[in-house]
């Protein structure tokens, strides 16, 4: 089966109503979505530093490494105290760039990533993303940018679950199939499994 395709995106969409960048920020803004404040924190962060980990020797010290979605930076500064590299963190909230500035001294990036993330192709390395790209406009557009900013690989942690009370989400995707689909489109899938019930990670390498 193709992957899906922008048009057939659509089944998976929740019917939400952001006319504006600045109606969907503020449904992004929600104080209980600060990374470094949430309870279930330590999640992304070992899952970063796990990724890390499974490079082994591929993983080097002048390597790019980006944590795309990547919040506050809560979870690119525990793959920094890990491994010794400092990601640059990529995300829309203004104030959770700051945050990642002034707390961790990290490279930060302003930007939608389903319409331009402002870097050279190829420029990162290494990319984690995790529980982001169901919040995103444009599925489809947001994963072939990170591919084409990405040289080596990216590991993305998704949801499986429904999404429907969660405001701030624009998909509902509920299998871990599904996620490979889309995600198949722009990048050679080497890993997909379900972590647990309601969660998935898959590795992919741009094609």
């Amino acid at each position: 089966m193709a992957p899906p395709t922008s048009s057939s995106a659509k089944s998976y969409r929740l019917d939400r109503d952001w006319a504006t960048d600045a109606a969907y920020l503020k449904a992004q803004s929600d104080d209980g979505l600060w990374l470094h404040k949430n309870a279930c924190r330590t999640g992304p962060a070992s899952a970063f530093i796990r990724f890390g980990e499974s490079l082994g020797n591929d993983l080097c010290h002048n390597d790019i490494v980006a944590d795309i979605g990547g919040n506050d930076g809560f979870s690119a500064n525990a793959f920094y105290l890990a491994h010794k590299i400092r990601p640059i963190v990529v995300d829309c909230l203004p104030d959770r760039l700051a945050h990642a500035d002034r707390a961790y001294r990290l490279t930060t990036v302003e930007c939608f990533i389903d319409q331009h993330i402002p870097l050279d192709d190829n420029a990162i390395d290494w990319a984690f993303c995790s529980h982001t790209l169901e919040h995103v406009r444009d599925l489809n557009a947001a994963i072939s940018e990170i591919a084409r900013v990405v040289r080596r690989g990216v590991y993305f942690v998704v949801p499986i679950e429904d999404a429907s009370s969660h405001m701030e989400h624009a998909y509902d995707i509920r299998r871990v199939s599904t996620w490979r689909k889309f995600i198949s489109k722009h990048f050679k899938v080497k890993l997909a499994k379900s972590a647990f019930s309601k969660e998935a990670h898959i590795y992919g390498v741009p094609r």
